[in-house]
């Protein structure tokens, strides 16, 4: 896959001959929604003539021009004027009404020139200017190198305005790569690689932050909770002595080795009641007791 700045503009010729641009206008045609594209003589100072190429993966790229805008993209469509096989020509069109023949893919032929071939007609139909009416259409000779299908690039300004910077398309969204410089048309693409973007690492750090805090609030909330479920230590209660000092009830103790203690009280009184009175035995305190014979 050949290799672009997305941040340059480019003049896109056929035959190696630079005198004549390929042009894609804006989108004047159908309500809005496709434009035109064919050659001129060359003034890369037309906005016209100058494209933008922006890859969407390693294989394809879309083409844009700087007169048709972010949302018109080169793509092919079925027209019943063409006469050549498949009655295909390529056209501008809007990218909310696009197909997947707006994604082409630029290989090289072998001597510094490239073919496209897009994704929706495959790899068996080329894009070429046809010698006769100088139209663009896709072509099915592809066994040999047509003068038509030898396509340059030529890297003629810088893009300066923000809106070529993304690509925003109904099955796809990219946002252009950085460049630091023109790259040679007939190099191979580079990967790109990065770690982690500014942003990226910061919401990285503010999420574990907040789940550091959730953890916090979650472990005091359960020791909280534990410390109020905590059994509450027995309320020793002592026992009420009566009136001489002594317990109203025995003492039940537990022996260290498990056996039951029993313990009565150290004193216990019987008394009479004080009005009571003492009883008597009858009869006559001097006789004598049976069988008592005076000895």
């Amino acid at each position: 896959m050949a290799n672009f700045n997305t941040s340059q503009w480019y003049h896109l010729y056929v035959n190696q001959n630079k005198d004549n641009a390929f042009i894609g206008t804006n989108l004047f045609k159908d309500n809005g929604t496709s434009g035109s594209v064919f050659y001129e003589p060359t003034n890369t100072t037309e906005g016209r003539q100058r494209w933008q190429l922006y890859p969407m993966n390693d294989t394809y790229y879309v083409l844009r021009s700087k007169e048709g805008g972010p949302d018109a993209f080169l793509g092919a469509m079925f027209s019943e004027d063409e006469k050549t096989p498949g009655q295909t020509r390529a056209r501008m069109i809007r990218g909310d009404l696009s197909d997947d023949s707006v994604y082409w893919q630029i290989s090289p032929w072998g001597d510094g020139t490239f073919f496209l071939t897009n994704k929706k007609n495959g790899t068996d139909w080329h894009l070429g200017r046809k010698l006769k009416d100088g139209l663009i259409a896709m072509d099915s000779n592809t066994t040999s190198m047509p003068n038509g299908q030898r396509w340059s690039f030529q890297d003629v300004a810088a893009i300066k305005t923000t809106v070529f910077s993304t690509v925003d398309l109904p099955t796809a969204s990219a946002t252009a790569p950085s460049s630091s410089g023109p790259a040679d048309s007939s190099s191979s693409s580079n990967s790109n690689s990065g770690g982690l973007s500014t942003g990226a690492k910061a919401a990285i750090g503010a999420s574990i932050g907040g789940i550091a805090l959730i953890a916090l609030i979650v472990l005091g909330l359960f020791l909280l909770r534990r410390r109020r479920r905590s059994p509450t230590p027995p309320v020793e209660k002592s026992v009420e002595a009566d009136s001489h000092g002594t317990a109203n009830a025995a003492k039940h103790e537990l022996n260290h080795d498990g056996a039951v203690k029993y313990e009565m009280q150290d004193t216990q009184y019987a008394e009479l009641p004080q009005n009571a009175r003492p009883v008597e035995l009858e009869g006559d305190a001097t006789a004598a007791p049976t069988g008592y014979n005076g000895r």
